[in-house]
């Protein structure tokens, strides 16, 4: 670790120890000083320079620095634009795995909000602090929540208080970020939080590059994982995702999604997926097994409920976490404490190809369903009770285009007279296909979409539209394997 003296300026570097210091949380603006320009006094010139010699003359002045642990004041101090060698590969990588906890040890954080202007009304200076780009910036997300104080400072260095116990200051902080106050205050543990509301801090945040939106979130995490840069966002937020999935059984981040329809992967694509998620909570709702993330997929064995519309069919998964419901009309800040009850999450499932894929437009379809509804549904036999099944779920948004291939690719062996649908990415083409005798089937026994005679089309779609499938291979809807599965009484949604 790398630290400035506050009297000299100088930089020192300790490795298996190091002094207290106070650590800079601040907005990268324009002529930051990169360590190699600060290491040569003569070119320690410019804003970015005065920024870092301002906070080390506050660290000598301010009242809260003096009578700390060694009763002789802090005399160290860390900067990220200046005390990382952001030209090696390795320093860099060290830093951003070490980040969550160089701010956690500490002696105290200084959050400066330059664009924050203070005026006369206190309200209006709160108003400034909360519209400041600071709280969307995916990095300063856990240098206000890892730090045990952080101390909040405006333009011109301008002391507004402090984080853990300013009142008025908190409550603007909430009002910005989403953040209960328990964490704010420290009465909360951010590791307390579900997976899904602690994603949702994140949802609004932004970072320069793009796969920094998945490392600025280990720490919040508690995972450790290589930098690849040029990887691409999506793929460095999978790979955060896999290293949680490897040591939580928090099943909150499947709970993303509230505005998302159609078939997507298990996981989520980037953080703004957790929108709306800050009132998601664990719930131990059933037992089962743990999930794994394989070749395949990701691999989860569950109870499930199986929904029978036609020759398709979904299946239903209760997810052992829920979302805090609140009294109809109350505000949109509201307080937790205020939750009448918690709903559960699912996960609505169908099989593509040799996986399954989730489909959001029939999660809002279950999610709305009434009780009655739903009764009526077993008791017509449409909902079965599958007391364990194994699923392959698509990861990533390759893997259910992947899947959709697959489903395409492949074909069953049909029977004379068997009637099937047909499915593209504009949704189910209802009325379908009917094998019939003396069609000539190809010698591996699948049959080609151009060998198939039409019966009956949907009125939305012509003839031709059907024949352009000449080079698709389709099948039926085939049961499952090993389903193990009971009539369906009567079923309520709700936990």
């Amino acid at each position: 670790m790398r630290l400035i003296n506050v009297h000299t300026l100088d930089t020192k570097d300790f490795s298996a120890s190091w002094p207290e210091y106070a650590i800079l949380s601040h907005r990268w603006e324009d002529e930051e000083i990169s360590y190699q320009d600060y290491q040569d006094p003569a070119k320690r010139v410019g804003p970015g320079y005065r920024k870092i010699a301002d906070f080390c003359l506050l660290v000598q002045q301010a009242d809260w620095a003096k009578g700390q642990a060694t009763r002789r004041g802090i005399h160290w101090a860390w900067v990220d634009t200046c005390c990382i060698d952001k030209t090696s590969s390795a320093e860099l990588s060290e830093a951003i795995n070490s980040m969550w906890t160089w701010y956690q040890e500490a002696a105290v954080c200084v959050a400066y909000i330059s664009d924050c202007e203070v005026s006369d009304s206190r309200a209006r200076t709160l108003r400034s602090l909360r519209a400041s780009p600071w709280f969307r910036r995916g990095w300063t997300l856990q240098e206000l929540l890892a730090p045990k104080e952080v101390f909040v400072y405006a333009q011109n260095w301008q002391c507004l208080g402090q984080r853990n116990t300013t009142a008025d200051l908190r409550r603007a902080i909430n009002l910005a970020t989403a953040i209960e106050e328990g964490y704010l205050q420290g009465r909360k543990h951010v590791a307390d939080a579900s997976i899904a509301q602690r994603m949702s801090w994140a949802s609004a945040r932004k970072t320069t590059r793009g796969e920094d939106l998945a490392y600025c979130l280990m720490g919040i995490f508690n995972v450790n994982m290589p930098l690849l840069y040029g990887e691409g966002q999506e793929k460095a937020f999978y790979r955060l995702q896999e290293e949680i999935v490897k040591q939580s059984n928090d099943e909150s981040i499947f709970a993303f999604g509230l505005n998302m329809y159609g078939k997507q992967p298990a996981l989520a694509a980037n953080p703004r997926q957790f929108v709306d998620c800050e009132h998601v909570r664990t719930a131990r709702r059933l037992r089962r097994e743990p999930y794994t993330i394989t070749n395949t997929g990701l691999n989860f064995e569950s109870p499930a409920i199986k929904w029978t519309l036609g020759r398709d069919c979904f299946y239903i998964l209760n997810l052992n976490c829920g979302r805090l419901v609140f009294p109809e009309g109350g505000p949109p800040d509201a307080h937790p404490a205020d939750a009448v009850r918690l709903k559960g999450c699912i996960m609505v499932l169908r099989k593509m190809g040799d996986r399954f894929v989730r489909d959001f437009s029939w999660e809002k379809k279950v999610e709305e369903l009434s009780p009655i509804a739903a009764e009526h549904l077993a008791q017509e036999g449409l909902w079965q009770k599958i007391d364990s099944m194994r699923f392959y779920l698509a990861v990533t948004v390759n893997d259910v285009y992947s899947a959709e291939v697959d489903e395409r690719q492949n074909a069953l062996n049909i029977r004379d007279g068997q009637s099937f649908w047909y499915e593209d990415n504009d949704g189910p083409m209802f009325g379908g296909f009917t094998v019939h005798e003396g069609v000539q089937r190809a010698p591996t026994g699948k049959l080609m979409a151009s060998e198939l005679r039409a019966d009956e089309f949907d009125e939305d779609h012509d003839r031709e539209r059907w024949f352009e499938l000449e080079a698709t291979e389709v099948s039926p809807l085939a049961p499952q394997e090993n389903e193990s599965s009971t009539t369906l009484g009567p079923f309520e949604l709700e936990a």
